[in-house]
């Protein structure tokens, strides 16, 4: 009997000893192409990876930098090419890269989307995105990035 509960509890600590394999990305964020395929933002429900919550990652598909963007705080900085918004207002420059996926959603001018708690809404000049439950957003178009 004893020796049953010991491999029992064995078990029990192995599972718990091996990691979750993360949700699928697909599952609570989306790419979105934006500015005529220019910028490319990954809009979602929960980014972990950058800290949790509802936010957008947007970076430029060319690779450069936006024109606001900051300067890393390295020995040998180079402007921060990522931009991060966050739906409770944060707004941060970051390293990385939006992942650039073959299934990306691409928004055309006039057209209005509403992905996890986010609405996006592209005009002819800018695209606006901006959270749904806090009001804070982000202007984006290929060459800039205003938050609001």
């Amino acid at each position: 009997m004893v020796r049953h509960v010991i491999a029992a509890t064995g078990a029990v600590a192995a599972l718990l000893a091996v990691p979750l394999a993360p949700a699928s990305a697909a599952d609570d964020s989306r790419v979105l192409l934006l500015d005529e395929g220019q910028v490319r933002c990954q809009v979602s429900a929960d980014d972990l990876a950058r800290g949790g919550g509802p936010m957008v990652v947007c970076q430029r598909i060319d690779g450069l930098p936006f024109a606001q963007s900051s300067f890393s705080a390295e020995k040998h900085s180079q402007r921060l090419p990522v931009a991060v918004k966050h739906g409770t207002g944060e707004f941060y420059w970051a390293k990385g890269s939006v992942p650039d996926t073959p299934d990306a959603t691409v928004l055309n001018t006039g057209q209005t989307i509403h992905l996890f708690g986010w609405t996006i809404e592209a005009d002819r000049l800018r695209t606006r995105i901006a959270y749904d439950g806090s009001g804070h957003g982000i202007y984006i178009a290929k060459e800039d990035i205003n938050q609001f």
